[in-house]
């Protein structure tokens, strides 16, 4: 995690790349973490880690004779449950696939 003013400038700093340099002319900057808010979030989810596991062997196996494969961020061994995860698991399905 980074230091708050660390965060802070790395977010202005990617804002400013987008937006201009008027970005730095903000009114009020604050976070929000939303597992703390009571409309998002409850009690009972703060202390449970609920995202599955991703990557299972069992998913870079081909099946049905090399004509069945599964691919998608949750298969992904690499950043699971994210669009870098799905990218990284199409890639590998294409390489599979061209190779066969």
């Amino acid at each position: 995690m980074f230091h708050p003013i660390l965060r802070k400038e790395k977010i202005l700093d990617y804002l400013e790349k987008y937006f201009g340099k008027e970005t730095r002319n903000y009114l009020d900057y604050f976070k929000k973490d939303w597992s703390e808010d009571p409309f998002t979030s409850c009690e009972n989810l703060k202390s449970t880690y609920i995202s599955p596991p991703y990557g299972n062997e069992l998913f870079a196996k081909e099946y049905m004779n090399n004509m069945l494969l599964f691919s998608d961020s949750e298969t992904s061994p690499v950043y699971g449950g994210y669009l870098e995860g799905a990218v990284y698991s199409g890639l590998r399905a294409a390489s599979l696939i061209l190779d066969n």
